[in-house]
């Protein structure tokens, strides 16, 4: 059995990544890609492959995932809060409660995710029974 080296050059970037025996190591050894490379990449090929729930807004990268039933504010991405997300490409708005950031796109990758939405939030007005509104 070959050993695999704990350092290699990142075929995408050029950087040296040193991986140890930490578990996804091995992944990256494979592909010769550094962790934040793999990253990127990979969220560009399965967003390929998705309908709409991955988003650039502001530069920064978003997964916007489906309510699970019986989930609340503490399971729900952001906390629960409701987010309007209105792509750039003409499909219809939507309005999500599970929203989650994967962080603000790295130069390198501009080109890779461009701003593909505008995000706002939605703050509903709820009235409690019993009062006037």
């Amino acid at each position: 059995m070959t050993k695999l080296p704990d350092r290699f050059t990142c075929q995408h970037c050029g950087k040296e990544e040193r991986v140890g025996r930490w578990s996804h190591g091995a992944e990256l050894r494979e592909k010769r890609l550094c962790f934040n490379c793999d990253f990127y990449l990979s969220w560009r090929d399965e967003a390929a492959g998705r309908s709409g729930d991955m988003f650039v807004a502001e530069g920064t990268l978003y997964a916007a995932l489906e309510e699970p039933d019986g989930a609340h504010g503490s399971t729900l991405g952001f906390g629960g809060r409701s987010f309007r997300i209105d792509y750039l490409d003409g499909r219809p708005a939507r309005i999500t409660r599970n929203l989650w950031t994967q962080g603000a796109v790295p130069d390198e990758f501009k080109e890779l995710f461009p701003d593909t939405a505008v995000l706002t939030e939605v703050f509903l007005q709820t009235t409690v029974k019993g009062s006037k509104a």
